[in-house]
């Protein structure tokens, strides 16, 4: 069993891991998508959609793009994922 100090530790780090991962894509539409996104949603999703999102970051910045900008369909296990997004997107469109 780990501790609490090293597990919000762990937890800080990772998170920092995230958001770098998040915002140094290589197309800078993307770090400001993603990195929001990471800032401002990830945090609120279940532990599954977390680790989803984590795992959605190994794709190829072209693929995104795409997805997110409803150019082409994403796989079906981004869609969710994806559908999120959108959502989150949609809300900072309103503001």
């Amino acid at each position: 069993m780990y501790c609490a100090g090293f597990m919000n530790k762990y937890q800080t780090n990772f998170n920092k891991s995230l958001l770098y991962k998040s915002t140094h894509r290589g197309m800078r539409e993307l770090e400001i998508i993603l990195g929001n996104f990471a800032v401002h949603v990830w945090p609120a999703l279940s532990v599954d959609k977390q680790e989803l999102y984590t795992d959605f970051l190994a794709c190829e910045d072209r693929d995104i793009w795409q997805w997110v900008t409803r150019q082409t369909a994403c796989p079906p296990q981004w869609e969710n994922l994806i559908s999120i997004m959108h959502n989150f997107l949609f809300q900072i469109k309103q503001k």
